[in-house]
C-alpha cells in the first residue's frame, strides 16, 4: 500500500531463555529492540499461572530459529521447538517490543482495546485480530502473527515499563508432547497510521495477501452473493421459475447457493451406503435414489451461473452417530438435543483428532468426486470460539493445543480450520473447492482467512449495539470476499424498535430508513443483502446487488486512503488505478464532502478521480495529494472512480475536471480535462474494467490504443497543450479514456426496446428465438436463457407466455437470432460478441464462441431488465400486514421523519465513528 525505502535490521541467534533483535524501518523514527523468551509453566494444575524461563541446560527442548522477510519491510522470526524427551512440556513463548515515546494510541487486535488478558470463556476472545500495535498519526509499530498459523491461545499484553514507556507483547502458550515439534512465529512490521487501526488491519491484508483473499482458482461465482434457496428450493417463493430471478438480482454476475441438508444422515455428509443404509429404515435403493435426486437438483447450476455449496454442519451430528459410534466427541457435559434436518442432533461436537473426524474428512474427499457439480462446502455453525477440555475425544490429538491454569484444552477453531484446509485441497469441475461459511460474530480470524464466502444469519440493523462487532467480523474475514446478510430484516425481527407505538405511515417510514441503513453499511463493509433478508420486494436493495458484487470483486480495503468530514462513511475497493471510493452521507440533510487523498496511500502517485454518476467533478492535484469537494445529497451514496493514478513529480499544480460522458447508442467514456500552469511531462497508469479490453486514450486529438494485456500507461506533455484563455491562460489537455466493451450491446437502447415491444410480441405469439439448424450446445443453452426471461417476466406480472425456439432459418415477424461464428464480419477485432437490431423486427446476437455468446446474452438481458424491471414483493406475513406492506414493493422515498437513533448516532454510540 505504501512506497517505502529499503529497511535494515540486525538479528542475533536464538538460544534457550531470552534473546533480542533490532528492527529498523524508514517509517519509524529510530530502531526498536524486539525481545523474546521461552518459558515453561511452574504452577500446579488449577492454580494461577506462573512461568519461569526454560533453562539453557535443559536438553529436553531443542530450538531451531530462522528469519524471513515479507513485503513492506516486514520481518518474520520463526522458531521450531522439538521435545526430545519423554515428558510433556507446558511452554509459553513471549515476544515483546518497547514503544518509543509518542506512540500513545494502541490497537491490541480487540474491538474493545481495553481487553488485555486471555479469557477463553469470554466470547469476545474470538474477536481478536492477529496484531498488537502502538501508533500515532504518522506511523504504527506492529507485533503480530501470520494469520494462517493456528494457535489455541494467544495473549496480547500492554504494560508500562521504566521511564513511563509501554511494552507490547504477544505470548503463545502451547502444550508440547514427547517427541513432537511445534512451529511458531512472530511478525514485526511498521506502517503509516493516518487512519488508525484501519491502517494496521490494511497492512496485514497487504503483507499476508494470500491469506486474506480467496484462492484465484475457485469458481468466480463464489465471489458474489448467496441465492437464499432461490435455486435449491424455488417452490418456497411461490414463483413458477426462479432461475431468471437469480440472474436479475445479480445482474448476470453469478452467485452461490447454500444447498441445505442434501444428506440422509447427519455426519455421513457424502451419503455412503456404509453409514446411511439402514438409518431410519432407508434401503440401499432409497439411499441411491437420494443421491440421484441431489445430482438432478444440482444439474441446472452451471446454466444458471450458480456455485452450489454442499451443506455440512461442523458442530452438530445426528444423535445416534455420537451416541452409538463416537460418544467421546460430545463437547459438553450437558448436551442439548433438538430437532434439525428432520433428525435428532446433539450440540456441540468436536470434529478433529478423532474417528469421527476421519469420517468427516472422508466425506470432504468424496463429495467433489461423487457430485462434481459441487463447487464448495457450505459450513454451518462455525462459532469456533469454544474452549474444548481434554476430556473431549480429539483434543489430545490436536497438534495446536494449549492450556489454562495447567489444564489442557484446544480452541474449536483449530480443528475446524484443519477441516477447511482439507476441503481447499480438493477440486471439482476444474475449480478448487471453496469454503462458504456460516460466519459468526465470534468466529476467530483463523476461520475468516480460510473462508471464501461468508453468510451471516442477520443484518446490521437487527440490534442497535453491535456495529463495532460487525466491523471486527468484516476485518477478520478479508478482502474480495462477500459477506451476505442472510435474513432477519422483517419488522418483527427488529425488536429494539417499538413498531406498535407508531402510526402506519410512521412505521413504514422508519422501516424504509432501517433498510436504507442496511444498504449504507453494505456499501461501507462490502456486503450483499440476500434475497430472503428480505431484498425481494425492496427495490433499492434489489437494484444495488450487481454494483455491490462488482465492488466486492475489486476487494474491500480496511483503510479508506482518503480524508473526509467526520459525518461521512468512506470505504475503498481495489487498490491503485480502477479502484472505487464509496462516500456515504447518512444524514437527512445535504453536506459538503471536502476530501483529500494522500499520495503515500496511492503508491506515491495521486488518483485521477471522477464520479460514477456522470456529474462533473473538479479535482486539485499536486505531487502530495488530490483534493476535491462536492455537495452530497441527503441519505446518498456517491462512488468515485480512480480512472488512473498519476505521478506528478514534475508538476506543481494540476486541475482536473472529470466527467463520464454517456451518448445514446454508444459506450460511455471518461473525459478528463487537465489544466496546469506548468510546462512539463507527467505519467499516469490506467486500469481496465474487463481483462484484455481494448483501451484508447485520446489527448487533444492524438490517440494511443492499448490491446491485450498491455499495461495502460502513458506520458502527458503539457508543453504541447494549447493555452486556454478562458481558464486563466493555463495549458489545457482534453483526455478521453475509452474502453471498448468486448460484449457490445450499447445499441440496444431503452427507446429501441420499448418500440420493439418484445413482451407484447411474445404474448401475441409473434416473437421467436432462432439458432442455426444444428445449433452449438451453447447456442441452445442461451436460447433457453432468453426463453426463461420471457417466461419469468410474463408469469411474474400475469399469465406466463413462452417465446418459441426455432432451429433453422429466420421466419417473418419479430425474431431474436443467435449465431456462433468465430469469423463473423459483424464483429470488430476487439469484440467477442455483439447484439444489435439489424432490421425493424430482428435482433441479432453474434459471438465468436460459446463463452462469448453467454456473456453477450447476459448483457442483452440486463438491458431488457432496465426496461422491464421486476423487484418482487414483500411476503404476506403478519408483520408486513401490520405495516400494510404485504404483497407490495417498498420503493425509495425521502424520509418524512428521521427515526432515532439514526445510523450516525448508532455509529458513535458503538464506536465505529
Amino acid at each position: 500500500m505504501h512506497r517505502i525505502a529499503p529497511f535494515a535490521l540486525c538479528i542475533c541467534a536464538l538460544v534457550a531463555g531470552a534473546d533480542e533483535l533490532t528492527f529498523a524501518h524508514p517509517l519509524l523514527g529510530q530502531p526498536v529492540v524486539v525481545s523474546w523468551s521461552l518459558e515453561q509453566l511452574t504452577s500446579a494444575p488449577g492454580e494461577p499461572e506462573t512461568h519461569a524461563p526454560v533453562a539453557a541446560s535443559d536438553k529436553g527442548i531443542r530450538l531451531r530459529m530462522s528469519r524471513s522477510e515479507l513485503p513492506h519491510g516486514t520481518l518474520v522470526v520463526t522458531v521450531v521447538a522439538t521435545n526430545a524427551s519423554d515428558r510433556r512440556f507446558f511452554l509459553r513463548p513471549v515476544c515483546s517490543v518497547t514503544v518509543h515515546d509518542g506512540k500513545n494510541r494502541f490497537f491490541n487486535g480487540y474491538e474493545d482495546t481495553r481487553t488485555l488478558t486471555f479469557d477463553p470463556d469470554d466470547v469476545m476472545l474470538s474477536n481478536w485480530f492477529p496484531t498488537n500495535a502502538a501508533y500515532d498519526g504518522d506511523s504504527a509499530l506492529i507485533l503480530g502473527l501470520d494469520p494462517m498459523q493456528l494457535y489455541s491461545r494467544v495473549d496480547a499484553g500492554r504494560n508500562e515499563v521504566e521511564g513511563g514507556r509501554i511494552s507490547l507483547s504477544l505470548a503463545l502458550p502451547f502444550v508440547l508432547d514427547p517427541k513432537q515439534t511445534f512451529e511458531y512465529s512472530f511478525v514485526i512490521a511498521a506502517c503509516a497510521s493516518r487512519y488508525g487501526r484501519r491502517d494496521i488491519i490494511q497492512h496485514w491484508y497487504d503483507v499476508f495477501d494470500t491469506a486474506f483473499r480467496p484462492p484465484s482458482d475457485i469458481d468466480p461465482n463464489v465471489i458474489s452473493g448467496e441465492s437464499t434457496y432461490l435455486f435449491w428450493k424455488p417452490e418456497a417463493y411461490g414463483l413458477g421459475s426462479t432461475g431468471d430471478l437469480i440472474r436479475r438480482m445479480f445482474g448476470g454476475r453469478g452467485s452461490w447457493e447454500w444447498c441445505y441438508a442434501p444428506f440422509v444422515r447427519g455426519g455421513d455428509w457424502a451419503i455412503t451406503d456404509a453409514w446411511s443404509v439402514g438409518f431410519k429404515g432407508h434401503s440401499a435403493e432409497a439411499v441411491e435414489a437420494r443421491r440421484t435426486r441431489i445430482r438432478q437438483r444440482m444439474s441446472g447450476a452451471r446454466r444458471l451461473d450458480i456455485a452450489p455449496m454442499w451443506y455440512v454442519n461442523v458442530a452438530y451430528t445426528e444423535k445416534t452417530m455420537w451416541e452409538k459410534h463416537f460418544p467421546g466427541i460430545v463437547a459438553s457435559d450437558k448436551p442439548s438435543i433438538r430437532r434439525c434436518w428432520s433428525q435428532d442432533v446433539v450440540y456441540p461436537v468436536y470434529s478433529w483428532g478423532n474417528a469421527y473426524a476421519d469420517l468427516f474428512v472422508e466425506s470432504l474427499n468424496r463429495i467433489p468426486r461423487d457430485y462434481p457439480v459441487t463447487r464448495g462446502i457450505g459450513w454451518d455453525s462455525c462459532f469456533a470460539h469454544r474452549r474444548l477440555p481434554v476430556s473431549v475425544d480429539g483434543v489430545l490429538n490436536t497438534a495446536r493445543k494449549s492450556y489454562r491454569d495447567g489444564e489442557i484444552f484446544a480452541l474449536e477453531a483449530v480443528g475446524i480450520a484443519n477441516l477447511l484446509d482439507v476441503n481447499h485441497r480438493n477440486r471439482a469441475g476444474g475449480y478448487r473447492m471453496a469454503n462458504a461459511v456460516n460466519y459468526k460474530l465470534v468466529s476467530p480470524y483463523a476461520i475468516g482467512v480460510r473462508t471464501d464466502a461468508a453468510l451471516f444469519e442477520g443484518h446490521p440493523m437487527r440490534t442497535r449495539n453491535r456495529l463495532q462487532r460487525y466491523e471486527s467480523m468484516r476485518a477478520r474475514l478479508g478482502t474480495r470476499k462477500a459477506l451476505v446478510w442472510h435474513k432477519g430484516a422483517a419488522p418483527n425481527e427488529i425488536r429494539w424498535i417499538d413498531w406498535e407505538d407508531m402510526s402506519g405511515d410512521m412505521a413504514r417510514d422508519a422501516y424504509r430508513q432501517v433498510l436504507e441503513n442496511d444498504l449504507f453499511l453494505s456499501y461501507y463493509w462490502g456486503a450483499t443483502p440476500a434475497p430472503g433478508m428480505p431484498t425481494l420486494g425492496v427495490s433499492f436493495l434489489f437494484n444495488a446487488i450487481p454494483e455491490l458484487v462488482d465492488l466486492i470483486r475489486l476487494g474491500w480495503q480496511p483503510s479508506p486512503a482518503a480524508d473526509a468530514p467526520a459525518d461521512f462513511f468512506v470505504s475503498r475497493y481495489g487498490q491503485g488505478p480502477g479502484s472505487r471510493i464509496v462516500v456515504i452521507n447518512p444524514r437527512f440533510t445535504d453536506q459538503q464532502a471536502d476530501m483529500r487523498f494522500p499520495a503515500t496511500y496511492w503508491n506515491g502517485g495521486v488518483p485521477l478521480l471522477a464520479r460514477e454518476d456522470g456529474k462533473e467533478l473538479t479535482v486539485e492535484l499536486t505531487a502530495a495529494d488530490a483534493r476535491l469537494s462536492f455537495r452530497a445529497a441527503p441519505r446518498s451514496i456517491t462512488i468515485l472512480r480512480a480512472c488512473g493514478v498519476a505521478d506528478l513529480d514534475g508538476i506543481d499544480r494540476l486541475t482536473l475536471r472529470s466527467k463520464r460522458i454517456t451518448t445514446v447508442g454508444r459506450s460511455p467514456y471518461w473525459l478528463l480535462t487537465a489544466y496546469t500552469p506548468d510546462r512539463a511531462k507527467w505519467t499516469a497508469r490506467f486500469a481496465r474494467s474487463e481483462p484484455a479490453a481494448r483501451i484508447k486514450i485520446r489527448v487533444n486529438g492524438d490517440s494511443r490504443v492499448f490491446v491485450g494485456n498491455q499495461p495502460v500507461e502513458t506520458t502527458f506533455d503539457s508543453r504541447t497543450w494549447d493555452v486556454d484563455v478562458q481558464a486563466d491562460n493555463l495549458h489545457a489537455g482534453r483526455i478521453e479514456l475509452r474502453e471498448y466493451p468486448r460484449h457490445a450491446v450499447e445499441s440496444i437502447t431503452a427507446a429501441a426496446l420499448s418500440a420493439w415491444a418484445p413482451v407484447d410480441a411474445v404474448r401475441a405469439e409473434a416473437l421467436i428465438i432462432t439458432t442455426s439448424l444444428n445449433p452449438d450446445p451453447s447456442a441452445q443453452e442461451e436460447a433457453q436463457r432468453i426463453q426463461d426471461w420471457f417466461a419469468f417476466y410474463t408469469g411474474a406480472i400475469g399469465d406466463a407466455a413462452v417465446a418459441k425456439i426455432v432451429h433453422g432459418s429466420e421466419a417473418g415477424g419479430a425474431c431474436i437470432a443467435l449465431t456462433i461464428d468465430p469469423t463473423a464480419d459483424d464483429l470488430r477485432e476487439w469484440q467477442a460478441g455483439k447484439a444489435w437490431f439489424s432490421a425493424t423486427q430482428t435482433l441479432r446476437v453474434v459471438a465468436r464462441d460459446g463463452d462469448a455468446l453467454h456473456e453477450t446474452v447476459l448483457a442483452l438481458l440486463n438491458a431488457l431488465d432496465r426496461v422491464y424491471p421486476y423487484y418482487g414483493v414483500l411476503p404476506d406475513t403478519d408483520a408486513f400486514r401490520k405495516l400494510e406492506l404485504a404483497g407490495k414493493t417498498l420503493e425509495s422515498s425521502k424520509a418524512r421523519h428521521p427515526f432515532h437513533p439514526t445510523l450516525l448516532e448508532l455509529a458513535r454510540e458503538t464506536g465505529i465513528k
